[in-house]
């Protein structure tokens, strides 16, 4: 499957992203083309997507020098 197939069937059959839904997609700088392809599946939805990169490298560093 093409990753804009695979990204239809997350948003429209698994999430069932519904309008005027916010769709946060988290995901690695590297996943870059199924992240184009959920933000444009999601709002063919009619949804408002937003998306967060997260590197793992800086998690680890957040987690081990931000206090809590």
């Amino acid at each position: 499957m093409d990753p804009a197939a695979i990204a239809e069937r997350i948003i429209n059959d698994v999430a069932q992203v519904k309008p005027k839904e916010i769709v946060l997609i988290e995901a690695d700088p590297l996943d870059q083309q199924m992240v184009e392809e959920l933000f444009i599946a999601a709002g063919k939805r009619g949804a408002s997507p937003f998306v967060r990169l997260s590197w793992p490298n800086l998690q680890r560093r957040w987690l081990q020098s931000v206090p809590e």
